[in-house]
């Protein structure tokens, strides 16, 4: 089992939630561009732009979202980070991620985005990877079940992670309760993922980070 603490993944996390921001991120594109040109699929540090009909393509693993709008919240961006591999950590950034809502920076350091839904393959992100120390104490969660599944709300349900199928989905927000209605109105992005009300379970060892994702 992988065993990362925060100077590997729980930081990270949170500065690619801020370099969310519409304001901070000049890769990103506007998710209702009409600009029909390939997201590229490159290894590379940093998010790179994504067109719906890039998600909607996508087949590399289950991508949701809530749809081109949510509690008045214009999908602002899209955005794919496949990050290269580092000598030495065990998991890289990898996911699609689907930005609703702007923000106002008021200084250098950006701001998080009023919600943010990321899809990352099992085997980069699962619950079994979070330790708080490097000795593996766990991180302060509360586990539930969301649309059937299995969930991890963090950050007092401003982060609430759902495992479903070979992917977590992670939905960051500012209010718990809008973290919530996100969830139950999750659908499929791509012809990969579900549109039922209950979603697939999560396949055996994905929670415990047992998968390995193909090279």
């Amino acid at each position: 089992m992988r065993s990362l603490w925060p100077p590997v993944v729980l930081a990270p996390l949170a500065a690619l939630m801020l370099a969310a921001c519409g304001t901070a991120t000049p890769v990103m594109s506007t998710a209702d561009s009409q600009d029909d040109r390939s997201a590229t699929e490159s290894r590379s540090e940093g998010p790179a732009a994504f067109t719906r009909a890039d998600a909607h393509a996508f087949s590399a693993f289950p991508l949701y979202w809530l749809g081109g709008s949510f509690d008045r919240l214009p999908l602002t961006a899209i955005t794919r980070r496949n990050d290269a591999a580092i000598a030495g950590q065990d998991v890289r950034a990898d996911y699609v991620g689907f930005v609703y809502g702007d923000c106002v920076a008021t200084d250098e350091t950006g701001c998080p985005p009023p919600l943010e839904v990321q899809v990352w393959p099992a085997c980069q992100r699962a619950l079994a990877d979070y330790a708080l120390t490097p000795t593996g104490d766990p991180v302060p969660h509360r586990m539930t079940r969301v649309r059937g599944v299995p969930a991890a709300s963090f950050e007092q349900g401003l982060r609430l992670e759902l495992y479903t199928e070979d992917v977590t989905v992670v939905i960051f927000g500012l209010v718990k309760q809008s973290v919530l209605r996100a969830a139950a109105a999750l659908h499929a992005a791509n012809g990969l993922a579900s549109d039922r009300a209950t979603l697939p379970q999560p396949v055996r060892g994905a929670m415990r980070g047992h998968l390995r994702c193909a090279t």
